[in-house]
């Protein structure tokens, strides 16, 4: 995605549009994306984000970074806590534990920066589970702008 957003740079001056049809994946990855996207933005260009189908999981963090950020009327926004394999020795269980825990509050924090929850709210509203939501109340809560 990093270099598909580099050649859109050099072939338009026109705002971006970042399709998202995704069902997560790392958040490292992500918040990497997430700077490219940032840098671009404070370079002037605007990058808007569109929601197609859904964006789950690190998907739906990475919808934030859109100027305007807008979902298809049929597609779902998915915020769960952060997962992980835990797959060290238990020595190191801990600190894989408290890095999972650090990127969460990393994840939260974004979604929250523009919506009508703090980040302590979101996690009340995933503490247990999947929080599916759809368009509409993707708007109604702010974590986009408009529907398509």
């Amino acid at each position: 995605a990093k270099s598909d957003l580099a050649d859109a740079l050099r072939l338009s001056g026109s705002p971006i549009s970042l399709l998202i049809d995704s069902n997560g994946g790392s958040c490292t990855d992500g918040f990497g994306f997430i700077d490219v996207c940032e840098q671009v933005a404070n370079s002037g260009r605007v990058l808007n984000t569109e929601v197609i189908g859904y964006a789950a999981s690190m998907g739906g963090v990475m919808l934030q970074v859109g100027k305007k950020r807008t979902m298809g009327k049929n597609a779902w926004l998915l915020i769960h806590r952060v997962s992980n394999w835990f797959e060290s020795t238990t020595s190191h269980i801990k600190l894989d534990h408290e890095h999972c825990m650090q990127l969460q509050r990393q994840c939260f924090e974004l979604l929250a920066s523009r919506s009508v929850f703090t980040a302590d709210q979101i996690l009340s509203r995933c503490r247990d589970h999947d929080w599916w939501i759809t368009a509409e109340e993707a708007l109604s809560y702010g974590f986009i702008d408009e529907i398509r």
